[in-house]
Order: structure tokens, then sequence, then C-alpha cells
């Protein structure tokens, strides 16, 4: 009983600071040396005065900042396929990511060690706005693939070089090029 008590006194002296600050505690002060206090609290993002651009009149205006987004989506017609999809990852792991090793259901008649291919991920269906009429699929670019050294004859091995969202088993594998393809002809 002693020490619930001795407990229960400690916890309220703790937390009474708190309560003499309106339930917050107080606000870091930026000493000149900090991000803060210059400005520069993300790396490539602008500051307040930065991000404005002054007109003709001399008045401020707030200019956009520029995004630039890699997972491209786009549209395909209804026979789109690819040359095969993601069935497993070595590490079994959740979230599929750059650098992770894939493997894929293409086998050595169609790639070999070097060949780079995209991951795409269906979407959903596009239908005409008009008679909705369903005229293709909205496809999503996921990621960059290089083949590694496992090729067999009908699965792969493949190294994610790019991941611009996580890889999910079951996305489609489109071959991109053939590394050294010259060499062959």
């Amino acid at each position: 009983m002693r020490r619930t008590i001795m407990g229960m006194l400690m916890t309220a002296l703790a937390i009474a600071p708190l309560f003499a600050m309106g339930g917050r505690p107080p606000a870091p002060q930026p000493d000149e040396s900090s991000a803060v206090a210059q400005n520069e609290l993300l790396p490539g993002v602008p500051s307040e005065e930065a991000a404005c651009e002054e007109t003709k009149t001399g008045a401020k205006k707030r200019a956009e900042p520029e995004m630039q987004f890699q997972a491209e989506s786009f549209v395909v017609p209804l026979d789109w396929e690819g040359d095969g999809f993601i069935t497993g990852e070595k590490d079994k792991k959740l979230l599929i990511s750059a650098g992770d090793t894939v493997y894929i259901n293409i086998g050595s008649s169609k790639v070999k060690q070097g060949t780079n291919c995209m991951v795409y991920r269906l979407v959903g269906k596009v239908r005409d706005h008009e008679t909705r009429k369903v005229i293709g699929y909205e496809v999503r670019r996921i990621a960059k693939l290089v083949l590694t050294s496992g090729i067999g004859e009908n699965t792969s091995t493949a190294k994610v070089t790019v991941s611009y969202e996580p890889v999910e088993i079951g996305d489609t594998v489109k071959i991109v090029s053939k590394e050294n393809e010259k060499d062959n002809k």
C-alpha cells in the first residue's frame, strides 16, 4: 500500500508542471546555430522567404513547389499482358523494396543474366465516359529489376534495383531489355 501511494505521489509530481503550463510542455527555443533558426528544416525544401517570388508590382507571391513522382500510371489495352509475375521473395519479407531479391516465373527461354525488367500493378478498369464500356486497364509502374545468376528453365531470380512502391507477390513483370543483346547477333 505504501509503494502504491509513493508511486502515485511521484507521478503527480512529475506531471504537475504540465498542468501549470496549460497541459503542454514548453516549445523548444532554437539557438542561433540550429536548423530552425536558419530556416533549413528539410534539405531541398526552400525556406518561406525563398519559396516566395516577387511579382512585377513588387508584391510577393508564393511559388508552387516542384513535385517529381516516379511511379507512373498509364492506360493499357484490354489485351495487354506481362511476361511473367513476381512469385516470391528470398527473405519472406512483407514489404519488398530496393535491394531485395525476388523470384519471377520467366525462364531461360526469354531472359538471361543482366536482363532488365519493370514491375507493374494492375490498378483497375478504365471505362468510356459516355458508353461505360471498359476500354482498358490502368497500370502503375512499381519497380525495376535486374535478373541475377539464378535463371532456370521456368523461373528466375532478380534483384529489385529501384522501388517506387512496395513490390507485392503477383505483380506483373515485363521484360524491358536484354543485357549484351548485341553479343547474340
